[in-house]
């Protein structure tokens, strides 16, 4: 169910809850019998004090640390609208045991709409939309084109963004247990709201492992625009990427499923992805053996592009803006990524030392260190100086 695995905030000011009844679990959901607290299983009564201290019934004032919005639609879920009095240990349990299900569809029907349950989800993870920006009115456009209701918000959720609503399960189990609410990373490129639309929506094997998360391997905010960086930082990284693509023609996001690399053919698996964001409407493209990248083989076209989209960059990428490519492997594959780039070091200067017959430029080993993205001292020299970075 993790949407984000990052960041503590939303967990300030939480108390840790009392140790667990022996044999329970704060993720089952047992049957209810009986009218009293008594008949009721021990896990809904720990439940009903973790939330309360102690306090029954529950009253409006336990909801608030859920925040103002999202703790009145929970406290009008609870008491069905009817608000003059206090919620009894058997109506929580009762309400409560869809909450603690795997579904998320649930907290759609709480929220009431998709317009608010787009507000309350990114402000639980710190991407509040804003109203003014393009992506957020490109998605909410999207959203209503299947209806105003909390029915419409389900089917649009299923159908692209399956992950939506996990902040809202996520912010109610938190207050039962020690798990903090997530929040998302930040991207130098896009907003806070964009990159939580984008791990709703993406395919679930870009989510970050547990307890890891997504690292930047290149910005071209902080490396600049250069075709060389683009290659060094992110050939050889074999797992799973999401790059972000700014041009003046629109705002690309590209799942790759298997490592950039130079191809004559287009590659990638079946979670391949291009999803142009903005301009509207927004085009979710996938399939494999879709994305082309070759940046230096010239026996074939060269650039960068996805088939039947849109998305066609020459081989300087002089048509992009801003970059930015994120590893969306565990840790190993940094660590793995780390070791080729030490090794490619190491072989060129060895090359440095052994004299070669011919050219350097047209010598094999030095193609498979290219193709392999890696950047030569001559070619460095040539990267534009920060000052001549493409801003």
């Amino acid at each position: 169910l993790l949407l984000v695995d990052m960041g503590n905030d939303h967990s300030k000011g939480h108390k840790s809850p009392p140790a667990a009844t022996k044999g329970s679990s704060v993720s089952s959901s047992p049957p209810i019998s009986g009218s009293s607290p008594k008949a009721l299983s021990p896990i809904w009564q720990q439940r009903l004090l973790m939330l309360t201290d102690g306090a029954e019934p529950l009253q409006r004032a336990h909801f608030d640390q859920f925040g103002e919005e999202y703790g009145t639609l929970l406290w009008r879920y609870f008491t069905d609208g009817d608000e003059s009095g206090g919620i009894s240990i058997d109506r929580f349990a009762a309400k409560a045991t869809p909450l603690f299900g795997s579904s998320t569809d649930i907290y759609v029907k709480i929220a009431g709409s998709g317009e608010v349950l787009l507000r309350i989800a990114g402000s639980l993870v710190e991407a509040a939309p804003d109203e003014r920006e393009e992506v957020y009115l490109n998605v909410l456009r999207h959203l209503k084109s299947f209806g105003d209701d909390w029915n419409a918000a389900v089917d649009w959720k299923h159908a692209e963004a399956e992950r939506v609503a996990d902040p809202l399960q996520l912010r109610f189990h938190a207050a039962f247990s020690t798990i903090p609410v997530p929040s998302i990373p930040a991207s130098h490129i896009v907003s806070p709201f964009c990159m939580f639309f984008l791990r709703a929506s993406i395919p679930p094997g870009y989510l970050p492992p547990q307890n890891y998360e997504w690292s930047i391997l290149y910005s071209s905010v902080t490396s600049g625009m250069s075709t060389s960086r683009f290659e060094s930082c992110v050939f050889g990284y074999k797992s799973r990427t999401l790059t972000l693509v700014r041009t003046a023609r629109g705002l690309y996001a590209i799942g790759a499923d298997q490592e950039w690399r130079h191809s004559l053919a287009p590659f990638g698996g079946a979670e391949a992805f291009c999803i142009r964001l903005v301009p509207a409407p927004i085009v979710r493209r996938s399939g494999s053996s879709s994305l082309f990248c070759n940046l230096k083989l010239r026996a074939s076209k060269m650039g960068i592009s996805w088939k039947g989209g849109d998305l066609d960059l020459d081989k300087d990428l002089s048509q992009v803006l801003e970059m930015e490519v994120w590893a969306c492997g565990g840790s190993k594959y940094l660590e793995e990524h780390a070791k080729l780039k030490v090794w490619q070091k190491n072989q060129t200067e060895k090359m440095k030392k052994v004299p070669l017959p011919g050219n350097w430029d047209d010598n094999v080993d030095k193609t498979i260190l290219e193709m392999a993205g890696f950047q030569f001292s001559n070619e460095r020299n040539n990267d534009p100086k920060p000052e001549e970075r493409r801003e």
